[in-house]
């Protein structure tokens, strides 16, 4: 996922996993979101 994207053109952002909400909000805020990242960032910012 190109989150990088999302920062330029979202004011909000609704995140799905299995057809259930787990996170709404800034793209910043469902960034940190430890459930966003725990179901699709994993590895995402490794160097």
């Amino acid at each position: 996922h190109d989150l990088s994207v999302v920062d330029r053109i979202a004011h909000r952002v609704v995140v799905l996993e299995r057809g259930s909400v787990i996170c709404d909000g800034t793209p910043t805020e469902v960034k940190s979101d430890t459930r966003v990242q725990s179901a699709y960032l994993k590895g995402a910012h490794r160097a």
